[in-house]
This record gives C-alpha cells, sequence and structure tokens, in this order.
C-alpha cells in the first residue's frame, strides 16, 4: 500500500467530512500534483490576489481556477480567502470550505510546527463572525501505514456521530456522509474488524441500529464477517450515543 495510495482516500475524506454549504462559498483544494479555487469572489481584484498567492505560494502546481464575482460578501472576504489559501501551502494535502462565517479545513501536513503557525496566523485575521475547524492530520516518514491508517479513522470520527432520523433506526443523511467517509477510508486503510456499539432506551432499538449501520457498510463493499455489532441500554444524551472502532 503506496502513501499516494492514502493520500488520495484523505483528500476523499476531506470532500466527505466538508459538507457543501448552501451559501456563498469558495472551495480550495491542494494536493502533490495540483491546486483549485472554486467559488465566490467579491470582485475581480479579489480573484488576482488569490492567483498571485497561488503563485508564490503553489510555484509547481496546476491550477484550476474558476470563481464568479459576488457583490453580498462582507467586506473582509478578499482577506479571508487569501490567509486560507496561504495557510495551505503548510499543508501536504488539504481541502477548505470558506463562507460567510465559517472556515472548514481538512487533510494532511507533514509539519506540526508549520502547520500550527499557519493556523495560528489565519486565526489573527478571523473576527468574531467566523467560525474556524480544521481537522489536519499531522503524519511523518517515520510512521508506520498502520499509524497513519489509525490517525485518519480517529480524524474521520472525530467529534462526529451517527444520527438517526427522529430517533429510529434509519440512517440520517449525514449518517450517510460519514459513513460514506469510513468507506472510502477502507479502500486504503483495510481494517480487519469494525466494532459498532449503538446506544438507544433500549437494548432492542440500539442492536437494530447497530445492524443499520452495518448493512450500510456491507453495501458499501466491507465483509460482513469482519463486523461486530451490539446494543445498549442508555438514557438521556448517551442514548443516541454510537460507537465505531476499528482494529487492523
Amino acid at each position: 500500500m503506496k502513501i499516494a495510495s492514502l493520500l488520495c482516500g484523505v483528500l476523499l475524506l476531506a470532500a466527505a467530512a466538508i459538507a457543501p454549504a448552501q451559501k456563498a462559498q469558495l472551495l480550495i483544494e491542494r494536493d502533490a500534483q495540483g491546486l483549485s479555487i472554486l467559488g465566490d469572489v467579491s470582485s475581480a481584484a479579489n480573484a488576482e490576489i488569490l492567483r498571485a498567492t497561488a503563485a508564490s505560494k503553489f510555484p509547481n502546481a496546476n491550477l484550476d481556477m474558476q470563481t464568479s464575482e459576488s457583490v453580498l460578501l462582507p467586506p473582509d472576504w478578499s482577506l479571508i480567502t487569501d490567509q486560507t489559501l496561504r495557510a495551505l501551502a503548510d499543508t501536504y494535502s488539504a481541502k477548505a470550505v470558506v463562507t460567510q462565517d465559517s472556515i472548514q479545513i481538512a487533510g494532511l501536513a507533514s509539519n506540526a510546527d508549520d502547520w500550527e503557525m499557519a493556523l495560528a496566523r489565519l486565526r489573527s485575521h478571523l473576527g468574531t463572525a467566523y467560525s474556524l475547524h480544521a481537522n489536519v492530520a499531522i503524519v511523518s516518514n517515520g510512521r508506520t501505514m498502520r499509524d497513519m491508517c489509525s490517525q485518519m479513522y480517529d480524524a474521520a470520527l472525530e467529534e462526529r456521530q451517527v444520527e438517526f432520523s427522529n430517533s429510529s433506526t434509519t440512517l440520517s443523511t449525514s449518517a450517510h456522509a460519514l459513513l460514506d467517509t469510513l468507506l472510502l477510508l477502507a479502500r486504503d486503510c483495510d481494517p480487519s474488524e469494525f466494532r459498532i456499539s449503538a446506544g438507544a432506551h433500549d437494548v432492542a432499538t440500539g442492536e437494530a441500529r447497530a445492524r443499520a449501520i452495518r448493512d450500510y457498510l456491507v453495501a458499501g463493499g466491507i465483509a460482513a464477517d469482519r463486523i461486530v455489532v451490539e446494543g445498549r441500554s442508555a438514557s438521556g444524551r448517551r442514548a443516541g450515543r454510537v460507537h465505531i472502532s476499528v482494529k487492523f
């Protein structure tokens, strides 16, 4: 299993982890070969600033830039989008989505110190109107593929939950997105076991929820005999929680 193959899975993880917004947004994606900048800019000057930064920070990348001007964007849009692009220069592969009130970044970086400095610079330009969520895994040549795969699964599951529609056993749309992420990772990082523990007000419903998750993964190509499911009886906030762990 090659590192390039894992990176492909990571970029797909980023795409799944960042849900598309229904408002104005700019999507920036980079990998070892190319850089794409797609979406809304506040002006022709904003587009030119991004193009100049791309040439300066990503001199060897093939640039795909497709933007359209919008007058409805906040006055600091040009600054925020440019600083986000600059932050991605300190990643190995990443995807960022900038909207009028948030920035979401997911991907890989090889140097923790450089990435933290880039993130700090970006935060210094953000006002209170913006939220920033960065899910960037730090990897190094000295780490084993098993360690890297474990980290990517942890990153995919961090602060995310498999949710069910109206407290039922039917997977929600957001649950599909999360499970699709795990299926994409499994193409490069193939666990020997998935363990799914689902909570509900009664054990039977918990088991039905765990089986719904198992069935979705099996439909996506995971062998059923590698998935262990269990239901739990819980109350309060814990009633709907699902725990997914993987073993290599």
